[in-house]
Parts: C-alpha cells; structure tokens; sequence
C-alpha cells in the first residue's frame, strides 16, 4: 500500500470489497451446491437436468470471476498495475522555454 495520507482508507475500503466479495461468492457457492443437487434428482425430466446443468455452469464461472477480482482489488484501487510514469525534462529543452515565456 502506499505511503500517503490516504492509504490507510485505501487499505480499509479493499479488505472490505475483499470480504464482500468472499461472502457473495460464498453465496453463490451455496447457489451452486442446490442446484447440482437438483441436477442429480432432476435426471430424464425432459431436459430439465441439462438447463440446470447450464445454470450450475454460468453460476461456476461468476464464482471464478469474483474470486479472480478478489485477488486484485488492492493492485487496482492503489493503481500498481499501471505502469509508472517516466518523465524526463532535456535540460536544452526546459532553458529554451523558460526563455520563451521570458518575453512572452
């Protein structure tokens, strides 16, 4: 985390998305385990099982996306995924516009 005023709620405001991002998937987790349940029972009812099948799919991969965001909440609030900005000044560059803006 950086070293700035801000850092501290910087800090509080990710481990808070963090944690709800854990109990939503939780949730869904819980979502998830039904509807395989009913998956299995729901064999041969003309094609019911295969539409919760899909369902018990769409739902696995909403888990695995909020856990991928989970794991860079911090790294995108504090912005240490972008790359860092370089700057460079040519000292010839910086006299001749300070001279303009001499006479300007």
């Amino acid at each position: 985390m950086p070293d700035t005023r801000t850092g501290p709620l910087v800090q509080k405001l990710a481990d808070g998305l963090r944690d709800d991002m854990a109990e939503a998937v939780g949730h869904f987790q819980r979502g998830l385990d039904m509807v395989r349940s009913l998956e299995a029972e729901t064999k041969g009812v003309n094609g019911l099982s295969t539409f919760l099948k899909g369902q018990a799919n769409i739902i696995a991969k909403v888990i695995s996306d909020l856990e991928e965001e989970a794991q860079g909440v911090e790294k995108k609030l504090t912005g240490t995924t972008r790359p860092e900005i370089k700057t460079t000044v040519d000292s010839a560059k910086a006299a001749d516009v300070a001279a303009a803006r001499a006479h300007a």
